[in-house]
């Protein structure tokens, strides 16, 4: 979805430069509401404690903290994920139906995930319930290899953000700065 990329560098800049930069034409005042992608990956590396997160996760570490309550597109990508996971075995990591070095990070942090409990299909039953037609539903087909999508991104509802996200980051800030 973002390309090949050694770091987070120049693609994740130009995503949080554009959505900066996105106009309205109309009446009326809008205030965007979108969280920068290195936003995000930041609040997900200080509640998760791993710093290793990067854009090829974002979607896995949602479903992993969330659950049931993840959007419906984290749900369906977890799920078409974990078959390709089941589907590649015993091939190479690097072959198969993967999209590169996204698709690589997000095999490897499920790999991970699944390790770490007993019934994989318990931890998966809200990914595994999602209707999914096909891998273009996921991967936006095969355009998504070179094309950045400006325009798509992971919807996080205000009540989940607030609760599991910001919240508990702004409670915790409160207390270092409490004089005692």
């Amino acid at each position: 979805m973002f390309g090949h990329s050694h770091s987070r560098g120049h693609n994740t800049r130009a995503l949080d430069e554009h959505y900066q930069q996105v106009g309205y034409e109309g009446n009326g005042y809008v205030k965007s509401r979108a969280l920068s992608l290195s936003t995000l990956i930041e609040i997900l590396k200080q509640k998760t404690g791993n710093d290793d997160l990067d854009v090829g996760n974002i979607r896995p570490t949602l479903f992993d903290m969330f659950g049931q309550d993840s959007s419906s597109k984290v749900k369906k990508f977890v799920k078409v994920l974990f078959q390709n996971m089941h589907h590649d075995h015993g091939e190479s990591e690097e072959s198969g139906h993967h999209l590169g070095f996204v698709s690589a990070l997000a095999h490897q942090f499920m790999k991970h995930k699944l390790d770490e409990f007993e019934d994989a299909n318990d931890y998966l039953k809200p990914a595994l319930e999602m209707p999914v037609s096909g891998h273009h539903e996921v991967y936006a087909g095969k355009v998504a290899e070179s094309v950045v999508f400006k325009d798509r991104g992971v919807l996080l509802s205000g009540a989940n953000l607030i609760k599991h996200l910001l919240m508990p980051t702004l409670v915790e800030t409160r207390r270092k700065h409490m004089v005692p």
